[in-house]
């Protein structure tokens, strides 16, 4: 294994700073599209496209002016919570808590009571037969 560099890997680290590697080369003029060969294609797709309203609007009235192109096409607004109509608010009643004891007490009795409604019913309706 040789530790000796190529004249070519030598020139390149002896130049300056910055001048080291070559940038990459612009594409020749022929690869730049003209203004002429722009607006052709142009022209061309639209022609493509002539059924779409926007274009069809577009071919009829001309393109937009620069003014209307550059305003977004959405303004965004913070949300804000729509407000009941007056009168259509119902009221809300106040809902008073009750301990589970009490309602364990009111279901046992209404049970007790349907029970005994039943009970009277039933030997009512038996006499009757």
């Amino acid at each position: 294994m040789s530790r000796a560099l190529t004249p070519r890997v030598r020139s390149v680290l002896g130049t300056p700073h910055g001048r080291r590697f070559s940038h990459a080369p612009a594409p020749p003029p022929a690869r730049r599209n003209t203004e002429a060969a722009r607006l052709a294609r142009e022209q061309a797709l639209l022609e493509q496209m002539r059924d779409h309203p926007w274009v069809a609007h577009r071919l009829t009235h001309g393109e937009l002016p620069a003014w209307m192109r550059a305003t977004p096409t959405r303004v965004e607004f913070p949300e804000v919570p729509a407000r009941p109509r007056p009168g259509t608010r119902r009221r809300r009643r106040l809902r008073v808590p009750v301990p589970a004891p009490v309602l364990d007490t009111l279901g046992y009795a209404l049970a007790v009571a349907a029970g005994a409604l039943a009970h009277h019913l039933g030997t009512l309706l038996g006499h009757l037969t």
